[in-house]
């Protein structure tokens, strides 16, 4: 649909001022947002290095359970990457554990 576009432009641009009011409106429209939604906007968080929005929207994302997709992947890693230059090396050495076990 026309809101994950906007949200992967958000993320590529790492414009999250935009992405957060893209949620706001994805949600006032009825949406309920997936995992996809969630590792658009971690992404997004991650490219911005905003702290606060990385742990907002990583934590959404633990609430997704099963299989996830190549996008749930390479957000994942992206934000065990984060996690490693912010000197978290075991957490992110945990995540990434918890993304390879979930493909």
């Amino acid at each position: 649909g026309g809101y994950m576009a906007l949200l992967s432009m958000c993320a590529l641009h790492a414009h999250l001022e935009a992405a957060r009011r893209t949620f706001v409106l994805m949600q006032d429209q009825g949406h309920a947002p997936d995992e996809d939604t969630y590792c658009y906007l971690l992404l997004c968080a991650v490219r911005a290095r905003d702290d606060g929005a990385v742990a907002e929207f990583s934590s959404a994302l633990e609430a997704f359970k099963g299989r996830t997709t190549q996008l749930g992947l390479h957000a994942r890693m992206a934000y065990a990457q984060y996690l490693e230059e912010k000197g978290s090396a075991g957490k992110a050495k945990r995540v990434r554990e918890l993304a390879e076990r979930r493909r």
